[in-house]
């Protein structure tokens, strides 16, 4: 009984952590740009690192929403030379920008608050480009770095908008990874939140249904043991 309770709790906290996590998660790697298209990069996130090099041969290690666990400095971007491991942006300087895409066509996520090649540190950009490919899983494109600045171009299917808003307040469903769209498009929801809430509400009722089932086992066996026996006259 006391190791089934402490099995119960022990779930409930897993769950409640996994939800922080993933709402953290998404809330950071989601944007929505000026002409309403809604971004989605969280898969991204997944993903370990991405690693690249420059045309001097030196490694670049960069994540996306996420820091890379090759830069020894807990920055989101970096690069790897012989000599050492220096910091080119870091996660809580994130910013978004529309200005290396066509609307609709992606999105570009900064890092600020790296170090540049004369080691000032807060001086140095680390950007991500993110271009719509609806066939294209992700792949790294092309690749610059200067003293202050460094841009990756990456072609993904999850740089392709899940909807746009229009100006009435309907959405329109443009991406191609997007598995079905609702009649009511007035409706849509990124899919990720409907997964997020059916699993919440799945979890939770079958946490209730275990915990009536014991507490009624337990009210039938309290109620065995409290039964006196009547003498007969």
């Amino acid at each position: 009984s006391g190791h089934f309770f402490y099995s119960l709790v022990m779930m409930r906290v897993v769950l409640l952590i996994s939800i922080f996590v993933c709402l953290s998660l998404c809330d950071e790697c989601t944007h929505t740009a000026s002409d309403g298209s809604f971004y989605d990069l969280s898969p991204l996130a997944q993903q370990t690192e991405f690693v690249t090099t420059d045309k001097n041969g030196d490694l670049f290690y960069f994540g996306v929403c996420s820091n890379a666990p090759s830069c020894n400095t807990d920055s989101v971007a970096c690069s790897v030379s012989s000599e050492k491991s220096t910091p080119l942006g870091y996660l809580d300087a994130q910013q978004w920008t529309e200005k290396y895409s066509d609307k609709g066509q992606g999105i570009s996520v900064v890092y600020g608050g790296g170090e540049d090649c004369e080691g000032v540190v807060g001086k140095n950009e680390f950007t991500i480009t993110l271009k719509c490919d609806p066939d294209m899983e992700y792949r790294i494109t092309d690749f610059g770095s200067k003293c202050s600045e460094s841009r990756a171009i990456i072609r993904t299917k999850y740089a392709c908008p899940l909807y746009t808003e229009t100006v009435e307040g309907a959405r329109h469903v443009t991406s191609a990874i997007e598995t079905s769209v609702s009649d009511d498009i007035g409706s849509q929801v990124p899919y990720w939140w409907i997964v997020i809430a059916g699993t919440i509400g799945g979890m939770l009722v079958v946490v209730t249904l275990v915990v009536v089932l014991v507490l009624v086992m337990r009210k039938s066996q309290d109620s065995q043991y409290n039964r006196v026996p009547v003498e007969e006259s």
